[in-house]
């Protein structure tokens, strides 16, 4: 293996490591408003029941 092959495959997964890393950002966002919209729903649940 040559010393710019390296360099490349480096560079390759970084970049790889980069988008993964986006990736787990959007899915925990994703993951949180899901969970605050549970959360505000059973909040206004017993409100609705109440007259």
């Amino acid at each position: 293996m040559s010393v710019g092959q390296g360099k490349a495959l480096r560079a390759h997964q970084h970049k790889m490591n980069r988008k993964q890393d986006i990736s787990d950002r959007r899915g925990r966002e994703l993951q949180e408003r899901v969970e605050q919209r549970r959360k505000a729903r059973q909040l206004r649940k017993p409100v609705s029941k109440s007259p």
